[in-house]
């Protein structure tokens, strides 16, 4: 890129010119001989005013041009040796200043870089968030910077000039004449951790980087310390440490050459090694069947490859070896850690043996209740069967004793008829009376009858539900049972019984078993049933009250 010349420079040139043809000019006309010389010197010296680099170069050439010059075009002669040897002597003193000029130039140039360069370490060490502290060798500070004014406690006015004793706690005085003594033998110290005493007495954890400081000459001046504090992340530290130490996981941490460098209880109790048995110990070889340590070197090398590890952060489950040399199945999960030292692998395994076991009983009892759903199945179907044989038979066997009770059904019906027909006139009121009983009973056995035969047609549909006045049904059922009622002395009655939905013949038949026992099962007293109802919002809730025997708790689950 053109750089152009600025203003002040542009000027110094033309001084410089300008005094270098005054001096050429007064030399052609003068025989001043090897003095003339410094006037050339005095130019010189105006070109190390100029900023520009090839000021002083350029300018003793050109004075060097003007010597020889002066030498030829002079009108006043004289002896040629004297004025060669004059000339020469010129030159040599323009480029021993011009020589000295150079190294003058360099050495305020070389003073200004490391001005800037103490400005901007001074500014980064006050900006600096860490504690950074100059000291002498016999230990008293130095220099103090705004870091070490918080992380301390004290100014840099109270600290200048004082002991470093002032920072360490009692019981740690005797690291400082230890750690001097490194550095005046040309040692660092890095990241060494200790405890710090601050102003108002705190002890705080400390990391300390302390490098020498040399002179010119190499020689060890002094120390310049870094102190951080980590109070914070060493609580940090000893918290997981806690946690991996009281885990009821095992975990684990390998490093890239598959070595274990942790080892916390839990595995010493799944595994049966201890930490100082496992630290230092080969992974693999130590809790690894034999038959996936091949694929787990190939896993571990394939990821120090490539950064790619298909087991990272997976849920696995595979066997695992005991110190006493039995496999056990794990539930394994892994994850990787790039540290200082190189890749860490964190494992956390947990023993799984006892789950295996209940899962193996589950699918175990799992099987078993197959089994047995298989076996009731069949059981059922067989009995489905033959409930359906039975069904079949009953109905053949309900419509056979239908057939064979209506006949002799008929044929009482028709001499109860013939007799009231042909001896009307002889039977008395109450004679007629037990003949209508007697037509009034075989036919409601007839329709008994026609209902059991419908009943036990399994194969055909329910029939659908009929609004029926439970008040007829009633007096049907107590018809029924006049004999038996006549002959126990026995009082049956209802209230207003509504009409409601359902199958007549099985209401009927319902209510005449209900009254019937009622009348049949009663000790020491007349039989006494009363039929009620009670409306439940849609629904009526019919009951049969009497004061028979009752029935067993053990009898009703099956009612």
């Amino acid at each position: 890129m053109t750089r152009y010349l600025s203003t002040r420079e542009s000027a110094t040139l033309l001084i410089v010119f300008a005094v270098a043809a005054a001096v050429f000019g007064t030399d052609l006309f003068t025989e001043l001989g090897v003095a003339w010389a410094i006037g050339y010197v005095a130019v010189m010296w105006f070109s190390f005013r100029s900023e520009i680099p090839w000021a002083i170069p350029m300018t003793a050439l050109v004075c060097t041009g003007l010597t020889v010059a002066g030498a030829y075009a002079s009108p006043l002669g004289g002896d040629p040796w004297k004025i060669a040897i004059n000339r020469a002597l010129s030159i040599g003193a323009i480029w021993l200043m011009a020589e000295l000029g150079v190294r003058i130039k360099q050495y305020h140039e070389s003073l200004s870089r490391q001005a800037a360069s103490s400005a901007e370490l001074a500014a980064i060490v006050h900006a600096s968030d860490d504690a950074i502290v100059g000291a002498t060798l016999d230990g008293f500070i130095t220099s103090w910077n705004p870091g070490a004014a918080r992380l301390y406690g004290y100014t840099a006015v109270e600290m200048i000039g004082r002991p470093l004793a002032a920072l360490v706690p009692d019981d740690r005085l005797e690291e400082i004449p230890r750690i001097l003594r490194k550095l005046q033998s040309g040692q660092s110290i890095d990241h060494y951790s200790t405890l710090g005493l601050c102003k108002d007495g705190t002890l705080i954890d400390v990391s300390l980087t302390i490098s020498p400081i040399r002179d010119a000459t190499d020689r060890v001046i002094g120390a310049a310390a870094i102190a951080r504090d980590f109070t914070d992340r060493l609580r940090l530290e000893r918290r997981l440490r806690a946690t991996v130490e009281t885990a009821l996981d095992a975990i684990i941490v390998m490093n890239s050459d598959g070595e274990i460098v942790d080892w916390n209880p839990q595995a010493e109790k799944t595994f049966g090694w201890s930490s100082e048995q496992a630290i230092g110990r080969d992974l693999a070889e130590l809790i690894m069947p034999v038959e996936h340590r091949a694929a787990h070197a190939r896993g571990l090398e394939r990821f120090l490859k490539t950064g790619a590890g298909p087991a990272l952060n997976q849920r696995l489950e595979l066997s695992a070896l005991r110190a006493n040399g039995e496999q056990f199945p794990v539930e394994l999960s892994i994850s990787s850690t790039l540290t200082s030292e190189g890749w860490e692998f964190n494992g956390f395994l947990r023993d799984i043996t006892d789950r295996k076991r209940l899962e193996a009983e589950r699918r175990s009892l799992q099987e078993d209740l197959e089994q047995r759903v298989v076996e009731r199945t069949e059981a059922l179907r067989q009995a489905n069967q033959a409930l359906e044989q039975s069904n079949i038979e009953l109905q053949q066997f309900a419509y056979v004793a239908s057939h064979d009770l209506q006949t002799p059904l008929r044929g009482i019906a028709g001499f109860a008829h013939f007799l009231k027909d042909d001896y009307g006139e002889r039977l008395d009121d109450k004679a007629k009376e037990y003949i209508d009983k007697i037509v009034q009973g075989v036919t409601r056995m007839q329709r008994l009858i026609h209902d059991l035969l419908a009943y036990s047609r399994v194969e055909s549909r329910a029939k659908p539900f009929e609004r029926v006045d439970l008040n007829a049904t009633f007096d049907d059922a107590k018809a029924l049972l006049d004999a038996s009622i006549a002959d126990l002395g026995a009082e049956v009655t209802r209230d207003e019984l509504p009409t409601v939905l359902g199958d007549p013949a099985q209401l009927s038949q319902l209510l005449q078993n209900l009254i019937g026992n009622g009348i049949k099962y009663c000790r020491n007293a007349a039989p006494r049933v009363h039929v009620s109802a009670e409306q439940s919002g849609r629904l009526w809730q019919i009951a049969v009250h009497d004061n028979g025997i009752g029935m067993g708790e053990e009898h009703h689950a099956r009612i």
